[in-house]
């Protein structure tokens, strides 16, 4: 058995997901597994031998199971900052892009998954410099303000100027967050196995409206030019930064998020299915 000691990670706010979760530890002890839980979820579970602090919670951890929507992986990204510990992503959400593992399927595909019958999908990091700190996004980075008037911010692409927008503001997604905040915004689908990432204006007053594709190796720096009100910057859906102006940088992180599937790679057909479910797109053949 190649994995021995796993993490879950639940949104507790699901009813479902906590009773499943209750059940996965019991299923995964009985094969003697080592099963570690997130400090901040024990209450709502009600296990409070298996609480682990952050850095308790990755050491020696061999797999991370979230039990949630596409929230709740942020949320395993976000505790991992880069380490390399595989997700594998049960599907207790709504409309979810990153989910792998149906409820109904868990147990079926977690016995492929302890016998190591499965592969990994590597998806990039977004990383964004800010006073010398780095901080590292799966789907987007996304500047805006809390003022009444549009702001105006520089963009400058390896160095080069390139534009100034005058917009609410800014969406920097990759592949994979090219179907959150990018796409309500205007941006287009990508395939997450692309190699690029998107710049999209949110309410732009100007006609460069269009979404910008950028190289993954390009490198976007930001200035703000003028403003009314705070300055902010979040990274998938989390506050980075909220104040003052300040000059930021964003660009392909070398580091990689490892995704457990055990399906065969239909990212297409996979779209075509969630847009059926989101808007009613017709979903024959």
């Amino acid at each position: 058995m190649i994995y021995k000691t796993i993490a879950l990670i639940t949104n507790i706010n699901k009813e479902k997901a906590v009773k499943k979760t209750s059940e996965l530890i019991k299923w995964l002890e009985k094969r003697n597994i080592k099963v570690k839980l997130a400090q901040e979820d024990v209450p709502e579970l009600k296990c409070d031998n298996l609480a682990c602090e952050r850095t308790d919670l990755l050491t020696d951890t061999d797999l991370i199971i979230t039990l949630g929507g596409d929230g709740t992986v942020l949320r395993a990204v976000r505790l991992l900052n880069g380490k390399r510990i595989k997700i594998l992503a049960v599907d207790f959400g709504k409309f979810g892009f990153l989910q792998e593992v149906a409820e109904k399927d868990l147990y079926n595909d977690l016995e492929n998954v302890l016998e190591g019958k499965h592969h990994i999908e590597e998806r990039s990091l977004l990383e964004l410099n800010l006073n010398d700190k780095k901080h590292l996004a799966l789907n987007d980075f996304v500047i805006s303000h809390d003022g009444f008037r549009i702001m105006h911010l520089k963009t400058y692409i390896n160095g080069t100027f390139f534009y100034e927008y005058a917009a609410d503001g800014l969406a920097i997604a990759n592949p994979t967050g090219a179907s959150a905040y990018s796409l309500s915004a205007g941006g287009p689908f990508v395939n997450p196995r692309a190699k690029v990432n998107i710049l999209t204006p949110i309410n732009p007053h100007s006609l460069m409206s269009r979404s910008i594709v950028l190289d993954s190796e390009d490198v976007l720096d930001l200035k703000v030019a003028s403003i009314n009100g705070n300055f902010i910057i979040t990274g998938d859906g989390i506050d980075i930064h909220h104040g003052e102006p300040v000059d930021i940088q964003i660009k392909g992180s070398e580091e990689k998020v490892l995704l457990v599937k055990l399906r065969p790679y239909d990212y297409f057909g996979f779209l075509r299915k969630k847009l059926g479910i989101l808007c009613g797109v017709n979903g024959a053949d």
